[in-house]
């Protein structure tokens, strides 16, 4: 935690449930006020990362396709205005 940005991964990927599903890993760069975020899946998987500020409707900000890796990175610069910020992965 710093500068008032918190950030909790879930589930823990240590956690025995969390095999051969999509990870979603996020990162907070306190140099530059910026979040990362990782999602991780198979190579050629459609996935998506999702934001939300109240955790109910939730807007698409990256997909990847069938050229996907298998790796798909993501830089968000935080508003000067932002307040609650979720992120999910979602197939």
């Amino acid at each position: 935690e710093s500068s008032g940005i918190h950030v909790t991964n879930l589930p823990d990927p240590d956690c025995p449930l969390h095999t051969g599903s999509p990870s979603l890993e996020i990162s907070y760069n306190n140099m530059n006020d910026r979040i990362c975020l990782t999602l991780k899946g198979n190579p050629g998987q459609l996935l998506r990362i999702q934001s939300s500020t109240d955790s109910i409707t939730w807007n698409n900000i990256a997909s990847t396709g069938p050229e996907f890796s298998g790796i798909l990175t993501l830089e968000q610069v935080i508003p000067q205005d932002a307040t609650t910020r979720f992120y999910r992965a979602a197939w």
